[in-house]
């Protein structure tokens, strides 16, 4: 598979016009790409909007919030409900930023139809941070 920085591929989405988006019911508050057999996923999570909604629940549970929490959580989450996945997922967090690539369309739609849930409800996230494994998170 071809490499892509991250940042150039999020560029070049948002500056060509490539398709970026998925027509994938509410991935909120991921934002999915497919281009060249590379099916992205990312969340910019020091983004102001998303920053301002996230951050103090991460903060109430003494996690920063980062690309790397965010992997962390997720990964658990996915432990849960389709750990069988986690195989189908290449995941490579940043500071500001979650990232990860899964082999297929079919696992990039699964991720999101798992994860936007949960992501999404701030309720259903907090349930996830209160019962996280510290150890396991890397903040």
């Amino acid at each position: 598979m071809r490499k892509f920085s991250n940042f150039a591929m999020v560029i070049s989405c948002f500056f060509f016009g490539l398709s970026c988006r998925s027509s994938a019911p509410n991935p909120f508050p991921f934002v999915i790409w497919n281009e060249e057999n590379v099916f992205g996923i990312s969340v910019e999570t020091e983004s102001k909007e998303l920053y301002d909604k996230y951050h103090p629940l991460f903060e109430k549970y003494g996690y920063s919030g980062n690309g790397y929490s965010w992997e962390g959580h997720i990964r658990l989450v996915l432990e849960e409900l389709d750990p069988a996945l986690i195989a189908h997922i290449d995941f490579d967090p940043e500071a500001g930023s979650f990232f990860a690539r899964a082999d297929s369309k079919a696992s990039q739609l699964r991720f999101v139809e798992i994860l936007s849930p949960v992501f999404s409800n701030l309720d259903k996230l907090e349930v996830y941070l209160k019962k996280a494994d510290r150890k396991r998170i890397d903040d």
